[in-house]
């Protein structure tokens, strides 16, 4: 296992959109594409963000279709216990508001990145 971990940032697949966090994590260093679905790229590492500001959105991601296959951070209102539990079987490792600021997203996506690195 190696003693560092990789400060390279993986590219951020955003579903269903980008985030309006996507300009500030630009700035941080965050290469962004929007995907209709968060799927392992062909190369690469990636992170998925689910942005679903209503509860509505949300409601798209709890059917059970199998894992996303990369680490998802998920920005929406609070999940219930039964919508954490379907999220986390997809792969979301973290949630926060959908309006958190981008310093608080970027801590996020750095911890789901290392965790990611440290299961592999």
């Amino acid at each position: 296992m190696p003693d560092t971990v990789s400060t390279e940032l993986p590219l951020l697949l955003c579903s269903p959109d980008l985030p309006p966090q996507a300009a500030a994590l630009q700035a941080l260093g965050w290469p962004l594409r929007a995907v209709a679905e968060p799927a392992p790229p062909a190369e690469g590492a990636a992170l998925g963000l689910l942005w679903c500001p209503a509860r509505t959105g949300l409601a798209q991601w709890l059917h059970p279709q199998g894992a996303f296959g990369l680490p998802v951070v998920l920005l929406s209102p609070p999940p219930s216990a039964a919508e954490r539990q379907a999220l986390l079987a997809r792969g979301v490792l973290q949630w926060l508001p959908a309006d958190a600021d981008a310093a608080l997203l970027d801590q996020a996506l750095h911890w789901a990145r290392d965790l990611a690195a440290e299961l592999r």
